[in-house]
């Protein structure tokens, strides 16, 4: 997985949870960043490890949280400057949130997780893209947040990986500047 980003000058690597484990019971949504745990021993895994990410990935590591299943407690959102991390991004518009950190979401999600873990469809993306644009031009979400795109290389399938490069041929030949990493969280 090193020598991959090492390869790709392009990849920056963000920290999505630590375990990827849901602790919520059965009859509520998966968390593993909730109000089901002590908070200490939250910030212990997270802090434990962003010093591992550190560790392997140098300045390529952006010490970012992007929360699995995009869910986590208040008082973990709150901890997160003490632990060592900058930024956070979940789904959907940000808030004004804390000071602290920088949050910049994503507001498209290319996955039917519900209908077979495949691409959602090209209407549904397009759609929710436009959408954001759209309330930022109105002002009805922060006009100055960047609208973002959540991908899950893992699970890709032929169609998404067809409509991401058209999306990109086509904003590329639209002028669209993607903004990168450092950009986002600095």
């Amino acid at each position: 997985m090193v020598d991959v980003v090492e390869d790709n000058p392009g990849l920056s690597i963000l920290q999505h949870g630590y375990s990827h484990l849901s602790y919520a019971p059965v009859t509520e949504r998966k968390c593993e960043l909730g109000s089901h745990r002590p908070i200490v021993t939250i910030t212990d895994e997270l802090t434990r490890g962003l010093q591992q990410l550190r560790e392997m990935f140098g300045s390529r590591f952006h010490a970012v949280l992007v929360p699995p299943w995009n869910r986590l407690s208040l008082d973990v959102v709150d901890s997160l400057p003490a632990s060592g991390f900058v930024g956070l991004s979940t789904l959907g518009p940000r808030s004004s949130g804390s000071v602290e950190l920088v949050q910049v979401n994503v507001h498209v999600d290319l996955i039917d997780w519900k209908g077979g873990r495949k691409f959602a469809g090209e209407e549904r993306a397009l759609g929710q893209l436009i959408d954001h644009l759209r309330l930022r031009r109105l002002e009805k979400v922060d006009p100055l947040e960047a609208t973002g795109v959540m991908t899950h290389h893992l699970v890709h399938d032929e169609p998404l990986w067809v409509f991401l490069e058209r999306l990109l041929s086509f904003t590329h030949e639209a002028g669209v500047r993607w903004c990168s990493t450092d950009e986002l969280f600095r």
